[in-house]
């Protein structure tokens, strides 16, 4: 059997789909183009929540502050009653950095009210942190794939968070860092004791020039 989700507010360019996760009969699905907030801003985005067994709608999630381009919805993730949205485009940090980056943890056992923000602790203009999310259990993996490492331009960054408390616990670097590596382009992590696996695609390996590497992490 096949069921189509589609967004209840399709819009040109929403990019519904864009994104999408699973956990039990959870579906979560991004759709970082639509407009979101009041008044609607261009490309804030939305995340869609929808129960797997007849694809009706659970929840509609949009960020806390909804911004032009911010692109809410990007990435996604579901762990559980736990889900993740990453919004790398929005402006974070103190001062607000362009483009720094948020993501968004999601309480569905809280009826998915008021989410904790997740920031990055090196917020830079234009590192896109939750460009790439994950989470397994009560951790949360945030990827910031255009982060300055070093002298290293877009270089990048991972973090992981526990859930549970909104805190830091790991800040991941490449162990070949590289300019324009992109490590944190992609994350994942599993359930249980945390194994954390990142991906640094456009770094140079095995003599070949963007050739990428992923890490583990134990």
């Amino acid at each position: 059997m096949i069921t189509t989700l589609t967004s209840p507010t399709p819009q040109l360019n929403g990019d519904f789909g864009l994104s999408v996760a699973v956990s039990g009969t959870t579906v979560v699905v991004g759709a970082p183009g639509e407009s979101a907030g009041t008044p609607a801003q261009t490309q804030a985005g939305h995340a869609y929540v929808f129960d797997a067994t007849d694809g009706s709608l659970i929840t509609t999630l949009t960020s806390p502050t909804p911004q032009t381009g911010g692109q809410f919805g990007f990435s996604v993730a579901v762990s559980g009653t736990t889900v993740v949205v990453g919004a790398p485009l929005e402006s974070a940090g103190t001062p607000a950095q362009p483009f720094a980056g948020n993501a968004y943890v999601f309480d569905a056992s809280a009826g998915f009210l008021t989410p904790t923000t997740l920031m990055s602790p090196n917020a830079q203009t234009g590192g896109e942190f939750g460009l790439s999310v994950a989470v397994g259990g009560t951790t949360v993996v945030v990827g910031a794939p255009f982060e300055i490492v070093g002298l290293l331009t877009d270089a990048g960054h991972a973090y992981s968070f526990d859930a549970s408390a909104a805190f830091l616990t790991t800040t991941l670097m490449s162990p070949n860092a590289q300019t324009n590596g992109r490590f944190g382009q992609s994350v994942a992590v599993n359930e249980g004791d945390p194994i954390v696996v990142v991906g640094a695609p456009r770094e140079s390996g095995g003599g070949s020039p963007q050739a990428g590497h992923a890490y583990i992490f134990f």
